[in-house]
């Protein structure tokens, strides 16, 4: 592990930091965070992030037990939080709390960081960072509050995040003026995608004060299967990619062939992460190690099952387990829902060294982008039309988004026939705008299989001109 002194003060934080924003709570309990920040402690990451906002303060709580059942030794841990948000949000009706929500008053910030330490279960907290700017409060009186709370012992270091270059210097500006400690830090957003706020608008801000930044996921970072197309097709300069040591992707089925054609292109690995909201989340990954270790050998593979997860492949007509290497209906157990067993629509095989290739559905479901779209949601709500005697949905393929909804529909035969348009607007009023079809046929009759099933084959061949 590299550390680097944080922007021109005196401490050193370590290059990768460990946080707790989303997973903390909903995903992640005391146990399962003591583990994390052991491992990362381990690794050399000394840096670990919180904010009072997160979780509504559960995650500073759940850090907090974490880190003094772990015993670190405190001179070797680095914790920070955020005010702004509060805690305790107003619901609409309910009275305002006008002093302790979306603010940087004086004396939200003096209640916030007691609230914090006791959370964090520490004496002090050595980075306190402003979660947003406050345009209602004078920045003075934010400067001040914060000279008092690191006078006072609370906290170490103060700064910012997600604030202009012209509030940054102000703030700065006061301090230097009043001999206040001044702001060290800011953590703003800084990635592919937002990169003008880090590289332009700071950027006489690291000579002139010495801002220091902590931002969000440099190193590995991750794109949903629709964003690896994009940013092919965009032509994104390697040099703007040339820090990404890996990227993830999962939601939905990536093409081989787009991941051959981004790896070609940058020399950065594409690793694969297969689960579900039925599962709490991700239940198989491929690592950046795994990727090392066996390479294009394992090309397409969703990976190895994760810590706690299992994986298991069944034949869809007696349950039997298959052996590996046969495709069949995969089962998974999710260390976060419980040790049964859950049957998934996805068909899959595991080979001998236990890696994980999905192969498709067996639904027949539509995966637009990262939403999975089952054809008789749309039909059902076309067949509340009253001039619709049959619908059928099925997906086409679409260069950026993988799949795309298509629907041919049959009038019944004493109604007026209605637009493209008007059904569209009829779809409007019953399901989310994913499921909307980019085509529609009207048909006489719905091509059907000798059963009268619906013939999805010969119903994606009406739209081969799509």
């Amino acid at each position: 592990m590299q550390y680097r002194r944080l922007g021109r003060s005196g401490l050193q934080v370590s290059e990768l930091s460990l946080g707790s924003w989303v997973t903390y709570h909903n995903q992640v309990d005391v146990s399962a965070a003591k583990d994390m920040l052991a491992a990362a402690f381990d690794a050399g990451v000394n840096f670990f992030d919180n904010a009072e906002i997160y979780a509504n303060g559960r995650s500073e709580s759940i850090m907090g037990e974490a880190l003094r059942q772990l015993g670190l030794p405190r001179l070797d841990v680095v914790v920070s939080t955020k005010f702004f948000w509060g805690l305790d949000r107003a619901k609409p009706g309910e009275r305002p709390r006008i002093n302790g929500q979306d603010t940087l008053n004086r004396k939200y910030l003096h209640q916030a960081i007691d609230g914090a330490l006791q959370r964090l279960q520490l004496d002090f907290v050595d980075l306190v960072f402003c979660h947003r700017p406050d345009p209602h409060t004078p920045i003075e009186e934010t400067v001040w509050a914060f000279h008092d709370l690191i006078t006072r012992g609370k906290l170490l270091y103060w700064g910012t995040s997600e604030w202009s270059a012209q509030e940054i210097r102000a703030a700065w500006e006061i301090a230097d003026k009043h001999h206040l400690h001044k702001p060290v830090m800011e953590q703003p957003q800084y990635h592919l995608f937002h990169r003008r706020r880090v590289e332009e608008e700071y950027a006489r801000l690291y000579e002139d004060i010495g801002l220091g930044l902590t931002t969000w996921s440099p190193l590995a970072s991750g794109l949903p299967p629709a964003g690896v197309q994009m940013v092919l097709d965009a032509r994104v300069p390697k040099a703007d990619l040339a820090s990404i040591r890996s990227m993830g992707t999962g939601a939905a089925p990536l093409d081989p062939a787009v991941q051959r054609a981004f790896e070609a292109e940058y020399g950065i690995p594409i690793l694969l992460s297969y689960g579900a909201t039925e599962f709490g989340g991700p239940v198989s990954a491929m690592t950046l190690d795994l990727h090392q270790q066996w390479g294009q050998s394992k090309f397409g593979s969703v990976g190895r099952a994760l810590p706690g997860a299992q994986l298991r492949v069944i034949d869809a007509e007696t349950g039997a387990v298959l052996p590996a290497g046969q495709e069949g209906i995969l089962e998974v157990v999710s260390p976060r829902i419980g040790p049964q067993w859950i049957r998934t629509a996805d068909i899959a095989l595991i080979d001998e060294d236990g890696f994980l290739f999905h192969r498709g559905r067996a639904d027949g479901a539509i995966m637009r982008g990262g939403f999975k779209l089952l054809p008789e949601t749309i039909e059902r709500a076309l067949l509340l039309h009253p001039a619709i005697s049959a619908a059928a949905a099925t997906g086409i393929a679409d260069h950026r988004l993988g799949q795309v909804p298509v629907v041919a529909v049959q009038i019944k035969p004493d109604a007026q026939a209605p637009t493209a348009e008007q059904l569209e607007a009829h779809l409007r009023e019953h399901v989310p705008a994913t499921h909307i079809p980019v085509a529609w046929r009207f048909v006489d009759s719905l091509p059907r299989t000798p059963s009268y099933k619906v013939d999805r084959p010969a119903l994606r061949q009406l739209f081969a001109s799509s």
